[in-house]
């Protein structure tokens, strides 16, 4: 059981599943079509692509006695193979895509290829955007709220600017932002090593900590307002799934600490992605 649960994990599924799993909520709070089958594979393989290239990258210069510490480095055949999968799947999708989805999605693959590909110079080294202090969980957080938000409302040609529609993007990003927020505090000791500036290393743990819990109460509160003033999907199908998952993420927020196990991030945290997409699933 252990070796499927880190298998899930690092694979890069459960964050797969995750980006699958907001996007219908987003539908779903929207009031839009949930039976895309193109846009949901699509967001699957390109989220497995990006999380699978940012491992590649990472072990591109490892010694191999290191790499066996971690289980992307254990499986490297495989998460070259499954790269090289999505990526050829994500571009057959694409062409079937209209053009007002390909080209939201073409600024989030130059996005993601800048944050994941050393592609300009920082103090003589060539290095990329995710390595430059706070652009790592901006983008993350930029990344995110288009490609579960906007990209859907866009696909169905739906104006970005009604309310339910800012509420939502608001919503979504202070969530991703909190539940993002613990895996700088996990990543402290490398990145004081690689003399980066994070949001832990500028104003400290509990105060990050304190952050996230703000973010977490914001994003209840701007769910409360859609649900119960401007959408119209019934509150106890959506918002009550929401706030529950909300809370779940909040409590696992005050649980984190420099101890926690990496799978407390990347498994219970992101997890709450896969929490949320079912709890409003079944409520509705």
């Amino acid at each position: 059981m252990q070796s499927f649960f880190h298998f899930f994990i690092y694979s890069s599924l459960l964050i797969s599943f995750g980006a699958v799993s907001l996007t219908r909520v987003s539908l779903q709070l929207l009031n839009l079509p949930t039976s895309d089958k193109v846009l949901f594979n699509l967001l699957f393989f390109s989220t497995a692509a990006t999380y699978l290239l940012a491992r590649i990258m990472g072990m591109w210069n490892m010694p191999e006695h290191i790499k066996q510490y971690f289980w992307f480095g254990r499986n490297e055949l495989f998460i070259r193979s499954f790269f090289a999968l999505s990526s050829g799947i994500c571009f057959l999708l694409f062409w079937w895509l209209p053009f007002h989805s390909q080209s939201l999605l073409v600024l989030l693959a130059i996005v993601t290829l800048f944050y994941s590909l050393p592609l300009f110079r920082k103090a003589g080294k060539w290095v990329r955007l995710r390595d430059v202090g706070l652009f790592k969980i901006f983008l993350i957080v930029f990344t995110w709220t288009l490609s579960t938000v906007a990209l859907p409302v866009v696909h169905y040609q739906q104006s970005l600017l009604d309310p339910p529609v800012i509420l939502l993007l608001l919503e979504r990003a202070a969530y991703i932002l909190a539940i993002t927020l613990p895996f700088d505090i996990r990543d402290m000791k490398f990145d004081r090593h690689a003399n980066l500036k994070t949001i832990p290393m500028l104003i400290g743990i509990s105060h990050t900590l304190m952050l996230a819990q703000i973010l977490i109460a914001t994003s209840i509160f701007l769910a409360t307002i859609n649900c119960l003033f401007l959408v119209e999907t019934p509150y106890g199908h959506t918002l009550l799934p929401l706030l529950a998952t909300y809370l779940l993420s909040w409590w696992l927020i005050r649980q984190t600490n420099e101890q926690q196990p990496d799978h407390f991030y990347t498994g219970y945290l992101d997890g709450t992605m896969l929490v949320m997409g079912a709890l409003v699933c079944l409520g509705g």
